[in-house]
């Protein structure tokens, strides 16, 4: 039986594989599902929730992400599950460097509250100007870190303005996972040590119920 904790913690962390997945569809392809896309971008005002499922979305629960994990522990030497999880432990490292920086704390906080206030006068969360505002927020934050995530992908997408805004919003949504799944308990070394245990609750977890071929 899957402990109820260690789905919490999975669902965050597939939060921010999610992101992962997100950012190196945007920088290969320049598309990525619509739905997630909102899912993980909404993620980041949900600043007070009742439980960790209220973060993501009621009917898709990081889906997509629990996806990404399952191929990333579950087929390492495929080369999208590998940028996966690089980009995943890249965002863990930049939120670890985050957390302990007060004032980047109360910046990210003032803002998204500011942000959150002003949700109601666009049509969508991924609007955008909320993207932009969430991008420019990444980077003032995420760029104070000594960690980087290197993106590869098609130069013409890693170029274009619209794209590297969306892509920093994404990134700053995985932040937010990163962060969440460091509170309920979640470190690096989980990823390395821990892979079956993980997969396991993830599988469990899977809309079909087993690793994605």
């Amino acid at each position: 039986m899957i402990d109820s904790k260690q789905q919490d913690k999975t669902l965050a962390l597939a939060g921010i594989f999610q992101a992962a997945n997100l950012v190196d569809s945007l920088s290969t392809i320049g598309q990525v599902p619509e739905e997630s896309f909102a899912e993980s971008i909404n993620s980041v005002f949900q600043t007070n929730p009742r439980s960790v499922s209220d973060v993501y979305d009621a009917e898709y629960q990081a889906e997509l992400g629990i996806c990404a994990l399952q191929v990333a522990l579950s087929k390492p030497r495929d080369e999208s599950a590998a940028r996966w999880l690089a980009y995943s432990k890249a965002l863990i490292r930049i939120e670890r460097v985050i957390s302990r920086h007060q004032a980047l704390h109360a910046l990210i906080k003032t803002r998204i509250q500011h942000h959150k206030r002003h949700l109601e006068f666009f049509d969508s969360v991924t609007n955008h100007s909320v993207i932009s505002k969430l991008g420019s927020l990444y980077v003032d934050t995420a760029g104070s870190s000594k960690y980087r995530v290197i993106i590869h992908g098609r130069p013409s997408l890693l170029m274009s303005p619209a794209q590297k805004e969306k892509l920093c919003a994404v990134l700053f949504a995985g932040v937010r996972s990163a962060h969440l799944w460091r509170e309920l308990g979640g470190s690096e070394w989980e990823l390395m040590f821990r892979k079956k245990h993980i997969l396991n609750t993830a599988n469990s977890m899977s809309p079909f119920h087993q690793s994605p071929a």
